[in-house]
């Protein structure tokens, strides 16, 4: 018999998108800040989060059912 699992806490919830949130402000204002070149920089940062979703978005079409629990 497994054992039930335990609920997460909030904090191992909310890191991964409050990372992402802080990434991409610090994106936006840094391409309102410079102007120029320098603003190609803050296209990295701004598309972290659709970078992330498209790697979930694959990953969870291609990785075998099951991978990733832990038992």
């Amino acid at each position: 018999m497994s054992r039930p699992e335990k609920p997460k806490r909030a904090h191992e919830i909310f890191f991964a998108p409050a990372v992402l949130a802080l990434v991409s402000l610090v994106g936006l204002v840094f391409a309102l800040l410079v102007d120029g070149p320098a603003d190609a920089l803050a296209w990295a940062p701004i598309g972290a989060p659709i970078a992330v979703i498209a790697w979930a978005w694959v990953a969870r079409r291609t990785w075998p059912a099951g991978r990733g629990k832990q038992g």
